[in-house]
């Protein structure tokens, strides 16, 4: 398995972190990605880094996984409705 981090710079300090995983499939000759950790802090949210971060891992699974299909190629389009979430609790 290997991993890579990203971090997105904005005003000149830590905006944003993505965390991405790769593997081999346990029963295929393939490899799988996914996004285990995409944070942006609460003084940058809103500004499009969320959704940036998100295209560099889509660019990335592009580049290294010849199978990669987006599920919804919509969902990355400015405007797009945003996905019903949980409130978080702490």
């Amino acid at each position: 398995m290997s991993s890579q981090l990203r971090i997105a710079i904005a005003d000149d300090e830590p905006a944003g972190v993505l965390l991405l995983s790769f593997r081999r499939r346990l029963n295929f000759a393939t490899w799988e990605g996914w996004v285990p950790e995409l944070v942006v802090s609460g003084a940058h949210r809103r500004r499009g880094i969320g959704r940036a971060l998100l295209r560099v891992a889509i660019e990335e699974f592009l580049a290294r996984l010849p199978d990669f299909r987006l599920a919804d190629p919509d969902a990355l389009r400015p405007g797009a409705p945003r996905p019903r979430t949980s409130p978080v609790r702490r």
